[in-house]
């Protein structure tokens, strides 16, 4: 384990959530998807695999901590470690669960309530008047303004990404519709299908 690396917690019932094949599955596409580009996009299919396509939060959680659990055995820094989790999590073509635990919820609508708040600054403002201003404030870049143009960057992102949460949304349906498909398509229609991409 990497010198100050937080140790990873593990319940019961998320120690019995995997059969023993789920969990050598999960531990080898970990161990693959940090190690090796080519193998990374089937290593997210195996964990997809044994998620399942709307795993419960218990489920989904515990997936995710057998994969942590694996990286620092590996060896992998914490920071690794988040960024090999966020990609797995982008590329994964599930519904991610929310929490079912009652504190969790509370303490989620008290978070985007608050984000609410703060974005409200920002309301009535085009996206090149909010560029503008972080142009002016980076001409003096004093701590203050340089903390203000990243909130205001950070603001341009949200609203970037919430123009695009429909197309995401689009690409992820076309995903899981292919998969169901090949699931049944003939040889000759997955070789014709493939002719025609490749």
């Amino acid at each position: 384990m990497p010198k100050n690396s937080k140790p990873v917690v593990q319940t019961g019932e998320m120690l019995e959530m995997f059969n023993a094949q789920e969990i050598a599955t999960l531990n080898a596409s970990a161990t693959a998807y940090a190690d090796a580009d080519d193998d990374q996009n089937e290593a997210v299919k195996e964990i997809a695999k044994v998620l399942g396509s709307t795993p419960t939060w218990a489920r989904y959680e515990a997936g995710r901590v057998r994969i942590v659990s694996v990286l620092k055995e590996d060896g992998k820094s914490d920071e690794a470690i988040k960024s090999v989790w966020r990609r797995i999590r982008a590329n994964l073509g599930i519904t991610i669960p929310t929490s079912d635990n009652p504190e969790s919820q509370k303490k989620a609508e008290q978070r985007a309530k608050a984000k609410a708040e703060a974005r409200k600054v920002y309301d009535g403002k085009s996206d090149s008047a909010l560029q503008t201003e972080i142009k002016t404030l980076l001409a003096n870049p004093t701590l203050a303004n340089i903390a203000s143009a990243g909130k205001i960057t950070k603001e341009l992102e949200v609203r970037f990404n919430d123009a695009n949460k429909a197309h995401e949304d689009e690409m992820k349906q076309l995903r899981d519709n292919l998969r169901e498909w090949i699931k049944t398509a003939t040889y000759k229609q997955l070789q014709d299908a493939w002719h025609h991409v490749a």
